[in-house]
């Protein structure tokens, strides 16, 4: 376990290293997910070069296949037609603004803004598509600023001052472009579907955006003050749905048709709430991406917006927080740049996890390996790695509908010792059959329940559940020949510092110097085919105490034998059985069993004196008190000078 945890930790920062700095930090069960199927894809090995450059393009592939592009600035002198629609999404950065004064009156709210942007810098880093094959000339397009925006500014910071002092670049969507005319050159049209981008030190966020979401409550909303001032981090995004099955939880929005929910946390990374957009505002949401800063000024807020565990609204008087934000007709949102500096760590804080319509903490993102001490109830796509420490026979349940359903169960121990026991369902459980004591297995998509009723409050304890309908896989790192295959990703350990080991897998390469039967004298056990346990016998038919059935093929002979290995530092017993005995022996199971007892014991004779590279998994037998090591991989050592010499004669012979 503990080699591929440092290697996942090893990879999650060559990728930070090495990936362009706005992608930042892969997510811990990110990069476990990637480097199992990696390894299952390779059982031949990875190499340094392979593995994280297979990895550091997954993650630049999953950093951008949902980021809409955003395009700059056309270029207006080389065709009249420049395929502006108002679905495109566009980044310009603005190179002045001035003013154009009423004639009639000197009155500020009848002034008109125009701001001239270019497509240099106008990013920020994001992918941007180009309308020429030049990307070293600088284009123009001059752009009315809407209404809502120009009053924001006007009194306490004008605009010629923010962009001295800040404004640097736009987002925006639903943008009309006018024609060209022999006296005029295209212009964009007023639209407030847009993003403005300001650096971090901009003085407009300094005295506006102190308001943290747990701050706002229902009083103040009450009594009329319904727009507020809030610095928020997005954390996903959702894509657009019908909005009917949200009216009536938002506020009764009824003569809405779209809606579009961006899960989104305050400066604490603890409190977390939606800003929904609706129908036409929806596209607003592609003009972000998690991870971006949000100053949003004048969010509105309805008294109904609030909840306690999402149990609705609440009174005034404690517990109750902030759920929904609601973009207005007032509602300005600023992008801030170089935003990163603001928090202290790149990871999310393991509260911030967007949470879905049932309450439950999306645990996909979690940015640390998960560990027992971090289970609570009501989360889902948990990722955990731990050590087999128990496996609970199959417990089938019946439903009042008479259906049956298979359970089984796995006691887990993670790095830091601690154990968890996690019941899988079904399909999954019948996967995890041929699962043993002391491997070390990688979990995905698991999901916990609410604590039972008769748990006191405020206890976190609660069930850790695994079935087909949550997507639960199931990866075992121990018999994994990419993981023994590949030495970048498992540390070779001498068998001295492992002889006192009673609870954690090794690698290790060794010299096979002898074998022998097992207590009772035979080279082989009868198991069933399924779940390859030992078969027992009652009432004279073969039963599998671990399924709780009795196998129709009445079960399969197969390789049981215990080996002596010696580095020359230590030599250990180990058991070897099953699929791993065949590859040791190259022969098949029917076909050792098949043979004479003097048979059997030349074919294991042939394997002493040869060398491997061997992946133990190590468990204690409860009622026995004994240390058990089983071979769950191997690997033979090629000798390296009989390999040169066949190389040399091929190239002899091929001359």
């Amino acid at each position: 376990m503990q080699d591929f945890a440092a290697s996942i930790n090893w990879i999650q920062d060559r990728i930070q290293t090495n990936a362009p700095p706005d992608t930042g930090k892969p997510a811990w069960p990110w990069t476990a997910r990637q480097a199992a199927q990696l390894v299952a894809q390779f059982p031949t090995g990875l190499t340094r070069t392979i593995l994280l450059a297979e990895m550091e393009n997954l993650w630049l592939r999953s950093c951008t296949k949902n980021v809409a592009k955003l395009r700059p600035v056309p270029n207006l002198n080389t065709r009249d037609d420049h395929g502006v629609t108002e679905s495109d999404l566009f980044a310009m950065s603005i190179e002045k603004a001035y003013t154009l004064h009423s004639k009639t009156t000197a009155t500020p709210a009848n002034h008109v803004v125009i701001l001239t942007l270019s497509n240099f810098d106008a990013s920020d880093g994001r992918n941007a598509e180009h309308d020429d094959a030049s990307t070293t000339q600088k284009y123009f397009v001059d752009m009315i600023l809407h209404r809502k925006f120009f009053l924001l500014f006007e009194g306490a910071v004008h605009i010629q001052d923010l962009l001295k002092n800040g404004l640097y670049g736009i987002r925006l969507t639903g943008a009309i472009l006018t024609r060209k005319t022999p006296t005029q050159s295209p212009r964009f049209l007023p639209t407030d579907k847009l993003l403005l981008l300001v650096s971090k030190d901009a003085p407009i966020l300094e005295p506006h955006f102190k308001t943290r979401l747990n701050t706002i409550t229902p009083l103040q909303v009450r009594q009329q003050e319904k727009l507020f001032n809030c610095l928020v981090r997005v954390l996903s995004i959702a894509p657009t749905q019908d909005a009917a099955p949200y009216v009536k939880r938002y506020n009764g929005r009824v003569n809405y048709s779209k809606i579009r929910r961006v899960l989104v946390t305050d400066e604490s990374l603890v409190n977390e709430c939606h800003l929904l957009f609706w129908d036409e505002y929806c596209g607003m949401a592609d003009l972000m991406e998690c991870g971006d800063w949000l100053a949003i000024h004048d969010v509105y807020v309805h008294e109904d917006c609030f909840g306690s565990g999402g149990k609705g609204r609440v009174s005034d008087a404690g517990g109750a927080q902030v759920c929904v934000l609601e973009y207005g007709m007032r509602t300005v949102v600023f992008c801030i740049k170089g935003s990163d500096a603001m928090v202290k760590t790149d990871s999310l804080k393991r509260k911030s996890a967007p949470t879905d319509e049932t309450e439950s903490r999306d645990l996909t993102w979690f940015p640390d390996p998960f560990l027992v001490k971090d289970i609570r109830p009501l989360q889902k796509n948990i990722t955990m790695l731990g050590t087999i420490q128990q496996m609970i026979s199959n417990a089938p349940i019946e439903n009042s509908k008479g259906e049956k359903s298979d359970r089984f169960g796995l006691r887990l121990r993670d790095s830091t010792g601690a154990l968890q026991d996690v019941t899988l369902w079904d399909a999954v459980g019948r996967e995890c059959m041929k699962l043993q004591l002391g491997q070390t297995v990688l979990l995905q998509n698991l999901y916990t329940t609410v604590p039972a009723k008769k748990q006191n409050h405020g206890d976190n304890k609660c069930y850790v559940v695994g079935g087909s309908e949550s997507g639960t896989s199931i990866f075992c790192v121990s018999t994994a020949m990419g993981m023994l295959s590949s030495p970048i990703l498992r540390k070779i350990v001498s068998l001295a510092s492992v002889q006192g080991n009673i609870d954690e897998g090794f690698y290790c390469r060794a010299v096979v110097t002898a074998w022998k039967a097992s207590p009772d004298g035979n080279l082989s056990e009868y198991i069933h085919s399924q779940c390859t346990r030992p078969l027992e016998t009652k009432d004279t038919i073969p039963y599998c105490k671990f399924c709780h059935i009795m196998p129709p093929d009445h079960g399969a002979h197969s390789i049981l034998v215990t080996l002596t290995i010696d580095d020359g530092s230590q030599s250990l017993d180990v058991i070897v059985r099953n699929r791993v005995a065949e590859e040791l022996l190259q022969v098949s199971s029917a076909q050792f069993c098949g043979c004479t007892r003097a048979e059997r014991e030349e074919i294991l004779d042939r394997v002493c004196g040869r060398e491997f590279e061997f992946g133990v998994s190590v468990y204690m037998e409860r009622k026995k008190k004994n240390v058990v090591r089983r071979i769950d991989a191997i690997l033979p050592v090629q000798d390296t000078a009989v390999e040169t010499l066949k190389c040399q004669l091929d190239l002899f012979l091929a001359s």
